[in-house]
């Protein structure tokens, strides 16, 4: 994945020069974008297709938000099946009109419920069961957090309408877990703290194609 972006990041740094070379009226930005983040069905632990739109509602502002299907998991190892959904609204600042790079802040939020068949904790005290049962249950994690991140566009069709996208930054995410009725504590490989909750550092990285509307 780091060769990835590597390659991302020379591709852009090519395009800059065309960029910067275009036409003022091309680049003084089309209203909406369509957007796809490749790196999606790439994600290390719930891999998903997500798709958004942006609106660039001044020359230097936009605001948009991403929506994702969550189709196959890592996260645990034991699941006989997966589904959820990420949702992420976003506000961009563009320091120069013309330019090639950005800032943002972005929400985030995850939900994914997995289908497991294994021992659950039932009727728990201080977090520790009374007894267990073999049963078929439902898995669910939750996140929420919020990044800022920077970015670089590149244009890559002759009319501008196809563009390449690359960003990157920091964030930090609220993470939880849930069984109705139950308590799954058994740390099975590739759960992590399944009976807490807890804050985690986040290191959102995203390439995307986008189609000017």
């Amino acid at each position: 994945m780091i060769r990835i972006f590597i390659a991302a990041a020379l591709c852009l740094t090519a395009q800059l020069k065309v960029f910067s070379q275009e036409n003022t009226a091309e680049v003084l930005q089309p209203k909406l974008l369509l957007r796809f983040n490749i790196l999606g069905l790439a994600d290390p632990l719930d891999q998903n297709l997500s798709f958004g739109l942006e609106h660039r509602f001044h020359p230097n502002w936009s605001t948009g938000t991403d929506a994702g299907w969550i189709f196959a998991s890592r996260y645990v190892q034991n699941h006989k099946g997966v589904n959820g959904f990420i949702v992420r609204p976003f506000i961009r600042y563009y320091p120069d009109t013309n330019g090639a790079g950005f800032f943002e802040a972005e929400l985030h939020y995850k939900y994914v419920a997995y289908k497991i068949e294994d021992w659950l904790g039932r009727e728990p005290v201080n977090n520790v069961p009374t007894y267990e049962e073999y049963t078929n249950f439902s898995f669910q994690k939750q996140v929420v957090g919020i990044h800022f991140k920077a970015g670089l566009q590149a244009n890559i069709s002759r009319d501008a309408r196809f563009k390449f996208e690359f960003t990157g930054g920091l964030g930090v995410r609220y993470k939880w877990h849930k069984v109705r009725n139950g308590l799954y504590t058994r740390g099975q490989r590739g759960v992590i703290n399944t009976s807490q909750n807890y804050f985690t550092p986040a290191l959102p990285l995203n390439l995307r194609l986008m189609y000017a509307l």
